[in-house]
């Protein structure tokens, strides 16, 4: 049988895991949380879009152009989001990476099929 005190070093072993001593577990940046949202709402507004497209079968071409632009815009600002949460000391930045990288995909997609629509 384990004795109280064998119990709680047990319980702290657990609590401490793989962290080195003294050390407190990292939360995630704020505001690269609120990138990797904004990205999720944006995948799904372009999601939207392209089903609006195939549905109406091309014919709602300023409403597509205004959500892309509008979606366009707030990739910029998802991505300058992420850009500031690196900024946030002792914090985990991996939502971080993950905004960026969505957000510059985004932009430059939306910007191509933007070039294109020109041409």
């Amino acid at each position: 049988m384990k004795t109280e005190r064998e119990k709680d070093r047990i319980k702290e072993r657990r609590k401490k895991g793989a962290r080195k001593y003294g050390q407190s577990k990292l939360k995630e940046a704020r505001k690269g949380v609120w990138s990797c949202g904004l990205a999720v709402v944006i995948f799904l507004v372009i999601a939207g879009m392209l089903l609006l497209a195939y549905l109406s079968r091309g014919k709602t071409a300023a409403y597509i152009g205004g959500l892309g632009m509008s979606a366009m815009i707030f990739s910029w600002i998802g991505f300058f989001m992420a850009l500031r949460g690196f900024k946030e000391p002792d914090r985990n930045h991996v939502t971080c990476r993950i905004g960026v990288v969505c957000h510059i995909i985004f932009i430059a997609g939306l910007t191509g099929i933007f070039f294109r629509g020109l041409l």
